[in-house]
């Protein structure tokens, strides 16, 4: 820059070529070699020029600015002030709308005092006088009446009780005659076709036997005659809950205004805990003017304004015009509302700026309430929108104040979005550290689950392996106790990693919910008992379900749940019993599984379906995560599973345990059975001869079941132990059969190729240096082949899907059976079974849903 070269103070910019003033760059060059004094004062001058340009502009902007904002503040100010009036008009509205429901509970909070007083304990006319004095304390009550249900039997004995009374007693100032239980009876000379007289037989009545005030009129003048009075009876005595008559006029009443109409409150009483299933029979009734039940509910409002109410019932839905009233407040001694009641020409103003309608439930009465509000209330508050107005006006002078607003407005968001990021860095961090702690958690759960077993399977084997090589004898008692060590602990750890595949499968929902008809006694509760039956075990396994019971659900899940409760009872119970049942409760049914085993400690019943709930101590007692298996797979069938903290077994010593499954789920009736199966009628005639054809064929081949002389088995796997000891084991139940084995799909490829076999078993996964053949890879390549052995896929993962797409007949999760009858039964399984992959597709979709072309 050069030395005598104009600058911009604010700014710093050069304005000679900065910003465009050629006339002030001419006169500079045209006097740049003159006295420098000159220079200065044409330097002086454009500076004072730009500047004053600048600040008109700026003035000139910030007063239109603050005209605009003043103005804008304004019209905004006003119209929230209207806002803030209607809300406020709408709370008060809401108010009063809930005052009339409170003032509403307290007629009937009355009237349920009066039924309670009086079903209690016998009582006179002396004391219901006094019940109706302090009744009409503090509350505006027309009328009490008690009315017992009175029949046949019971009416002479009424009659002549109420006769004696009347006429000996001198609690009344006047002579009364009694006439017995009255009523409305026909009489076809009058023009409403009924008169009062004294009442015919009938089933039973409800004489109005004590009333307050008193009226000659009305003692035991059967109500139940009257036709209006008849319904709302019923509906009280059917549904046990208080009902109210709708708005109707009394001709004894004085009229003192508009629209002076009276209600009544029938009350039966309610449902006891001592008596559950007691009918109601007795009715207390409490009647009331509306004009009192208005005042109740105003009778302290901030603000005046117009109320309208209108009834309606189930019967007449529309909304009839009951009362309404001008609603002021006033200062006094009690400072409550003045209330001026008009008749139906006092409806809603449809002028009236603030209006709002509400609806009340009440008993069998809908109530629509529309509250209004004059034009002397809920005026806006515009006097602050005009001073700030001014404010503003004021305030937009001052050009500093506008850039200290804009600079903290954009520091706030710097500071608001850096709060942001951080608050998303947070929770990323949040997100990654509870990932950790799930890992971690689930490894500390399998070292702790499976270091316990597997010390203990190692110290067993330590003490037979010291045994044979020290040359001791060795005793049978101790090597059988130690090889059940051995083998309890590893049957321990392969139902822990199979409860967690299982487990995995829930919580990712691999596992297809397929819902059928099942016989919870034959198909559940006997199934399950066979397969924990132990001839050798003095356990008793009972049942007991209703015969016929049947329900919509998946059979497989359910038994699942069942036998994984049970077989978890029969690892703690030493003596009683482990009994299965079912039940209908609250018309759902539920399964129970109990036992008298050792219970369940109160310290692990807050977490007893908790993810990697901890185990108990003996091996038997578990892997600690069955029941968060179970809790899982009946939340797959919309059901519950709790435990039930009040059961004890009955055995000394041993509490038990009981677990509910709760299926949610109704009993089927006949209709239910006969409408499933007309859902299944769309499978094809074709398609049902298919499955008639396998189903016998399945019979046939089941009924010799034997291994066959001759057989060819190849075994593929990268493990040399195991590939060793499933020979061993085949060898063991087949010595005639000719078993082979390799150690990757590549080479099992080259082998099938030159030898023919009858039951292939592939491996899933088989380390190699170099990339190996996937067990599913292997299957499809020998599917493309044209190989039509039976193949068996194998893994400890959840893959069966993937072998069944690839061509496998069938598929077993690792370890395989060793003990001589499992695996018999599963070679049998293999061998006598046949998979129809076309069959099964088609049955697949059908059990979806889907539709199916034959």
């Amino acid at each position: 820059m050069a030395p005598n070269q104009p600058v911009d103070v604010e700014f710093g910019q050069d304005i000679v070529n900065g910003n465009g003033y050629e006339e002030t760059d001419l006169m500079l060059r045209k006097y740049e070699d003159e006295d420098d004094s000159s220079v200065s004062s044409i330097n002086t001058i454009a500076l004072r020029k730009h500047n004053w340009n600048r600040s008109a502009i700026v003035t000139t902007a910030v007063v239109v600015f603050g005209l605009l904002a003043a103005g804008l503040f304004a019209g905004f100010g006003i119209s929230a002030a209207n806002r803030a009036q209607d809300r406020r008009f709408a709370l008060v509205a809401r108010e009063l709308s809930a005052e009339f429901q409170l003032a509403w509970n307290d007629y009937e909070t009355a009237s349920l005092w009066l039924y309670q007083a009086c079903e209690n304990q016998p009582i006179n006319r002396s004391d219901f006088r006094d019940i109706y004095a302090y009744l009409t304390v503090n509350l505006a009550v027309r009328s009490i009446t008690w009315c017992p249900r009175v029949l046949p039997a019971g009416r002479e004995q009424l009659e002549s009780q109420a006769r004696e009374f009347f006429n000996e007693s001198t609690f009344f100032n006047e002579s009364i005659t009694y006439n017995g239980i009255i009523g409305y009876e026909p009489d076809p000379t009058t023009e409403i076709g009924a008169s009062v007289q004294y009442r015919s037989e009938h089933d039973f009545y409800y004489p109005a036997h004590f009333t307050e005030p008193l009226d000659v009129n009305l003692i035991d003048f059967d109500l139940y005659s009257v036709p209006s009075m008849r319904d709302e009876i019923d509906r009280a005595l059917r549904t046990h809950q208080t009902t109210a008559t709708r708005p109707f006029w009394a001709p004894e009443i004085p009229t003192t205004g508009p629209s002076d109409k009276l209600l009544m409150l029938i009350n039966p009483g309610i449902p006891l805990p001592s008596r559950p299933n007691a009918e109601p029979s007795d009715l207390a009734i409490l009647s009331f003017r509306v004009k009192e039940l208005v005042r109740r509910a105003t009778a302290v409002l901030p603000e005046a304004m117009r109320a309208i109410f209108y009834f309606s019932t189930d019967e007449d839905p529309e909304p009839t015009f009951a009362i309404a009233a001008d609603l002021k407040p006033r200062n006094g001694e009690n400072n409550k509302t003045r209330v001026s009641f008009l008749d139906e020409s006092g409806g809603p103003d449809a002028d009236s700026a603030l209006t709002q309608e509400f609806t009340v439930q009440t008993s069998t009465i809908q109530w629509t309430i529309i509250v209004q509000a004059t034009d002397e209330t809920f005026k806006p508050n515009v006097v602050p929108s005009i001073v700030g107005s001014i404010f503003i006006v004021v305030a937009s002078c001052f050009m500093a104040l506008w850039i200290f607003t804009d600079m903290k407005r954009t520091r706030a968001m710097n500071d608001m979005k850096q709060k942001n990021d951080a608050e998303k860095a947070a929770m990323v961090l949040a997100s990654a550290q509870e990932a950790a702690e799930m890992e971690q958690e689930l490894n500390d759960y399998i070292a702790h689950e499976v270091r316990n077993p597997l010390s203990a399977a190692m110290s067993a084997l330590t003490f037979v392996k010291s045994a044979m090589i020290g040359g001791k004898t060795l005793k049978v008692k101790d090597v059988e106790e130690d090889v059940g060590i051995i083998d309890s602990s590893l049957r321990f750890m392969n139902d822990l990693l199979r409860s967690m595949l299982d487990f995995h499968r829930a919580k990712s929902g691999k596992i297809k919910i397929v819902k059928e008809p099942m016989d919870v006694s034959r198909d559940l509760l006997q199934a399950v008992a066979a397969m924990l039956y132990a001839s050798d075990s003095d356990i008793k396994i009972v049942t007991d379900c209703p015969e016929g019971l049947i329900i919509e659900t998946d059979p497989l899940r359910m038994k699942q749940i069942v036998l994984n409760l049970g077989r978890s009872s029969t690892k703690v119970v030493t003596k009683g019993y482990i009994k299965l049942s079912a039940k209908v409760e609250n018309g759902f049914v539920k399964v129970i599984v109990e036992d008298s085993g050792p219970g369940i400690p109160i310290a692990m019943r807050k977490h007893l379906f908790s993810k990697f709930q901890e185990s108990l101590e003996d091996l038997n007692q578990g892997t600690g995560i069955g029941l968060c298996l179970c809790k899982n797979m009946i939340d797959l069938l919309d059901g519950d599973i709790y435990l039930d903290e009040t059961f004890n077994s009955g055995v000394d010593g041993l509490p038990g345990a009981r677990f509910v499954v709760d299926t949610k789920t109704a009993p089927m009736t006949r209709e239910d059975i006969e409408a499933y199966i007309n859902t299944r009628e769309e499978i094809s005639s074709s398609l049902r001869f298919m499955l008639e054809k396998e189903l016998s064929l399945a019979e046939e081949r089941a009924q010799d079941k034997v291994l066959p002389e001759t057989y060819s088995v190849l075994f593929v796997d990268d493990d040399l132990i195991l590939r060793k000891l499933f020979t061993r084991s085949v060898k063991k139940i087949a010595k005639t059969w000719t078993v082979k084995d390799a150690p990757s799909g590549e080479t099992a490829i080259e082998m099938v190729e030159k030898q023919d076999f009858d039951l292939i078993f592939i491996d899933q996964y088989m380390a190699s240096v170099e990339k190996q053949l996937l067990g599913t890879e292997t299957t499809r390549a020998l599917r493309a082949k044209g190989v039509s052995s039976r193949i068996c896929g194998l893994s400890a993962n959840d893959v069966e899907i993937g072998f069944f797409k690839a061509g496998a007949d069938f598929f077993m999760l690792k370890p395989l059976p060793c003990q001589a009858d499992e695996l018999r039964q599963e070679l049998l399984r293999m061998i006598y079974s046949e998979r129809n992959l076309a069959l099964e597709d088609t049955l697949y979709d059908l059990q979806n849903g889907q539709a199916v072309a034959c």
